[in-house]
């Protein structure tokens, strides 16, 4: 007759509280070492670097507003108009207070001109447009550099990459960009009583749940699953099945086998492991 092997009545790993376990962690944590990326494929992922806009963002003063560009008087008035402008084009010409230019939303003011009069407060007829309200310098006009100074951070280093932070980088030019490469995550299940989502358990038997939450969690926090799996309760299998996942991640999480069981095997485990080897192995990683 085997005899079994009694529990034990105290823990020779003390009870810490989540607040100090955090602290734990993060003391023995690092960022791993920055690498590029196209900016499209920066997406989820921390900056690494400052970036800053190369010049100034618009570069010129452009219209708010479809509308006239102006010299800004006293009105009403009547104005020749000379031609037309659209967003991205340059007029070869200087306005004067007896002229005017159409002139589109986004469009660069030409010389000359200092206000952009709205065209519902306009008549335009035969090339002449009467301009109803009195126009100030500055009126619907967005000065050069509104949206960022030539040399102005524009995305600080540690900011997660989202469609705003892409758009950004298009903006000022910066097609690659140095990130924080994401943490690669191994997911290990621990039970005899485990099976998996689609099993039907028998008696006295779980689905495996707590993996696979753990695995959305990782993933919504930035991180990217590369390896999960499922180890009895069995010292041998157990330390094989974490042998496996810290040899090809950076960061091992484990469900289950840490209370006062005899089968709670966890904890000696991983103290095994990491007092096993030293240096950089996979099995010294277990122990930070």
């Amino acid at each position: 007759m085997s005899m079994s092997v009694p529990m034990r009545t105290s823990s020779p790993y003390p009870m810490i509280s989540v607040a100090e376990a955090t602290r734990e962690i993060q003391s023995r944590v690092s960022p791993l070492p920055p690498v590029e990326r196209g900016f499209r494929e920066a997406l989820g992922h921390v900056l690494a670097e400052d970036v800053t806009a190369p010049d100034d963002l618009p570069p010129a003063e452009r219209s708010a507003v479809d509308g006239y560009a102006v010299v800004g008087q006293p009105g009403p008035l009547r104005l020749r108009v000379l031609r037309e402008l659209t967003a991205g084009q340059s007029a070869d010409l200087v306005l004067d207070g007896e002229t005017a230019v159409r002139i589109m939303t986004g469009g660069v003011l030409p010389p000359g001109a200092d206000a952009v009069v709205m065209v519902e407060d306009t008549e335009e007829h035969d090339g002449v447009v009467t301009i109803k309200t009195s126009p100030n310098a500055s009126d619907n006009v967005q000065a050069a550099g509104l949206d960022a100074k030539r040399g102005q951070v524009v995305l600080s280093a540690g900011k997660r990459i989202g469609p705003a932070e892409v758009g950004m980088l298009a903006t000022v030019g910066r097609t690659r960009v140095k990130v924080y490469p994401k943490p690669r995550i191994a997911v290990l299940a621990t039970g005899d009583e485990v099976v998996e989502p689609e099993q039907e358990p028998p008696v006295g038997y779980v689905r495996d749940s707590n993996r696979y939450a753990v695995i959305a969690a990782a993933t919504e926090a930035g991180g990217e699953v590369i390896w999960s799996g499922h180890a009895a309760d069995e010292p041998g299998l157990l330390k094989q099945a974490m042998r496996d996942a810290i040899a090809v991640a950076d960061v091992l999480i484990t469900s289950g086998g840490v209370s006062m069981g005899t089968r709670d095997l966890i904890k000696p485990t991983f103290e095994e492991l990491g007092e096993s080897t030293s240096g950089g192995s996979p099995s010294s990683r277990a122990s930070r």
